[in-house]
């Protein structure tokens, strides 16, 4: 008998597998791994497949077999991986396998005293008995295939993950699948998680502990896709939209389309859960809708073009500045959104109208505090020339606003407040750490407040003219304000959203403030069908 082998060694794709003899005592599967001998080296290698095909060049004895074997549907998985994003299977059969895996030890081998206590946590977790979402579950859970759970006001997301452990059988496994660490830890307290967050040592544990059954729960990134389920019985894809579930480094696969091959593999329920889900996801799929009318956040709309006309030519409209004074008097919170770094939006020459851009990438240069152009892309910055270099003009004006000028005028207007800013800039230093969030005041914050984040004080969200990004070269370019706009709203529970824009009829906000979210899909994909765009390319 033979074998055909992957090395785990780094080769050119053309010598993406080896075929070995198969020692007449062995008693090998495929998926399992053994140890070849490789030019004057030792490696540790996976069975692939196994047949009686004596190749027509001699063969070399595979030497040693360990006992860990990548179950069938896996090697089924990986083959699927394989051919659906073109990439070699060596590649493939690392995002299955950790490193310590390849090269056990004892310590890794043996069951230690924290993989119990996980354990344990994970089987005592609190059975909050509710009605409402047992039998959103029973809808969900009723049929082995894929349901989309709309969101229109927030989930009570760990009631909802433990009621849906405790429905299935005590002998199977629960996979939930986030698009960043963040998600899986804020989520998976006390429970099994498997993120590149863990150290090597601790992935093999938790791989080993999930083969053998004994991890019930798994809350992990899209890493955890690949883990060696005994018998995976549910999978959970949350916040569907975000755009981490797209992997950049080969293999590039979508982790949500994975997921539902992985979901078929086992013949299991798929649940994919978002407030926004993307404009594909809402087409193809079956929506169960979690709702309720009276607790959806009321959105304001104000026309900056009006306070133009009135004379105030400030950032804030006249009502946004009385409703943040309101709020700040009962110790509220307040969150301004505003999607732009810097001083200011764009440097443009008044004469040639010529706005400052990036040499490299031709995105827009943002000013910052400290007279620099910065392209936040490219991670390009220059010092903002004396002329235009288009015309040579001297007459140089930087328009619109970003997170440090917003800083600049809250904190005069509200010079008692404290004021916290969450940008690129301040992120490093600032962690997204809830109990520091919680206790500012007013919060400036980019797109980086994309997160599950409890902010039991906020009360009042303000959108700064999100028209910039409705003009972006995307085709996503509404789909995406309508996203980060909807996380905004559910942010601010019990409170109320004021959107400042200069587009005050355009349809998305209409669709918003009035719980329209039907409409805004319908219309989406009517343009998007129009100009055979996904989904319909």
């Amino acid at each position: 008998m033979f074998a055909e082998v992957i090395l785990h060694r780094r080769i050119p794709a053309k010598f993406d597998s080896f075929t070995y003899e198969v020692p007449q005592d062995f008693a090998l599967n495929e998926g399992q791994i053994v140890t070849v001998p490789f030019r004057n080296q030792r490696l540790p290698a996976i069975v692939r497949k196994l047949h009686n095909q004596k190749p027509a060049y001699k063969t070399k004895l595979i030497e040693t077999a360990a006992s860990l074997v990548l179950p069938p549907r896996q090697m089924e998985f990986a083959v699927w991986m394989s051919e659906r994003y073109k990439c070699s299977f060596s590649k493939v059969i690392d995002l299955f396998i950790p490193e310590k895996i390849w090269s056990p030890s004892k310590k890794i081998a043996q069951k230690n005293s924290e993989l119990e206590e996980s354990a344990k946590k994970n089987e005592t977790q609190i059975k909050i008995p509710d009605p409402k979402l047992q039998t959103l579950i029973k809808e969900l859970t009723s049929t082995s295939d894929l349901k989309l759970l709309l969101e229109k006001i927030p989930l009570p997301r760990k009631d909802f993950y433990n009621e849906l452990i405790n429905s299935t059988p005590e002998d199977s496994q629960t996979l939930f699948i986030f698009p960043e660490i963040f998600y899986a830890q804020k989520f998976g307290e006390g429970a099994e998680q498997f993120h590149s967050g863990l150290n090597e040592n601790k992935k093999a544990e938790v791989w080993e502990s999930v083969r053998t059954g004994e991890t019930k729960a798994v809350f992990g990134t899209r890493a955890s896709l690949f883990l060696p389920f005994e018998k995976l019985s549910l999978i959970v894809v949350d916040y569907e939209h975000n755009e981490n579930y797209n992997e950049k480094r080969q293999p590039n696969y979508n982790a949500v389309e994975a997921a539902e091959h992985l979901a078929k593999i086992w013949n299991v329920p798929l649940i994919i859960i978002s407030s926004t889900p993307r404009v594909e996801t809402w087409h193809k799929n079956k929506n169960i809708t979690w709702d309720d009318k009276e607790k959806l956040t009321p959105i304001t709309i104000l026309d900056m073009a009006d306070e133009r006309r009135k004379g105030n030519f400030s950032v804030f409209a006249e009502k946004t500045t009385e409703r943040i004074a309101a709020n700040l008097a009962q110790d509220k919170q307040i969150l301004l959104f505003i999607n732009r770094k810097g001083e200011s939006s764009a440097t443009l020459c008044t004469d040639c109208g010529e706005v400052f851009k990036c040499e490299k990438c031709n995105g827009i240069l943002t000013l910052h505090e400290e007279n620099l152009l910065k392209c936040h892309k490219c991670k390009i910055q220059i010092e903002i020339p004396d002329n235009c270099y288009k015309c040579d003009s001297i007459n140089l004006k930087s328009i619109g606003s970003g997170t440090e000028k917003i800083e600049k005028e809250i904190s005069k207007i509200f010079s008692k407040a404290h004021v916290l800013r969450l940008d690129q800039e301040t992120i490093a230093a600032r962690k997204l750490d809830e109990k520091t969030l919680n206790k500012a005041d007013i919060l400036i914050a980019t797109q980086i407040i994309d997160k599950p984040l409890d902010l039991p004080r906020l009360k009042l969200s303000i959108a700064l003219t999100p028209d910039f990004l409705l003009n972006m070269p995307d085709f996503r370019a509404t789909e995406r304000v309508f996203q980060i706009l909807t996380h905004i709203r559910h942010l601010t529970q019990n409170g109320e959203m004021i959107i400042q824009t200069f587009l005050s009829e355009h349809k998305l906000f209409k669709n918003l403030q009035e719980n329209r979210m039907e409409d805004f899909y319908e219309d989406e994909l009517a343009a998007r069908k129009m100009l055979n765009l996904p989904p319909f390319n």
